[in-house]
């Protein structure tokens, strides 16, 4: 069930990621979903008056909410998407990439990350790679 939750969060995270890459020209904010105890995936949405809030806060913001509902049970899993710049693992360039977050009860979060360039409103993804995140952060 693990697995098939975390396809599940990278296809509609990434998916989503990639529509808003081309639509407001090569960024966007944060963005998050959770898989609730029944297996749906639901996306989130969070305000706190901030039009443009930072993505740090954004991020924060989301983990906060969703570790509250994994403790609350009324979730399983859950992803956040971010835009960063990251250096790869194979060429070691400094390259854009579409993060992705994924969390599930009782499990050491990963970070994955797909490296791509956009020219053209036209995505263009490199080899992606996934990280361990330690618990603290």
């Amino acid at each position: 069930m693990e697995r098939q939750d975390t396809e599940l969060l990278i296809k509609h995270s990434k998916q989503m990621a990639e529509h808003l890459l081309i639509e407001q020209e090569g960024e966007f904010h944060p963005i998050a979903g959770c898989i609730n105890i029944d297996g749906i995936f639901n996306y989130q949405a969070i305000f706190d008056g901030d039009e443009f809030p930072l993505s740090k806060k954004t991020i924060s913001d989301f983990k906060a909410l969703f570790e509250k509902r994994l403790a609350e049970k009324s979730i399983r899993a859950y992803a956040i998407a971010y835009d960063v710049r990251v250096t790869s693992p194979t060429n070691h360039d400094k390259t854009d990439a579409i993060a992705i977050f994924v969390k599930h009860a009782g499990k050491q979060p990963v970070n994955y990350f797909y490296p791509y360039s956009l020219t053209n409103n036209e995505i263009e993804f490199n080899e992606p790679w996934g990280e361990y995140v330690n618990s603290a952060k």
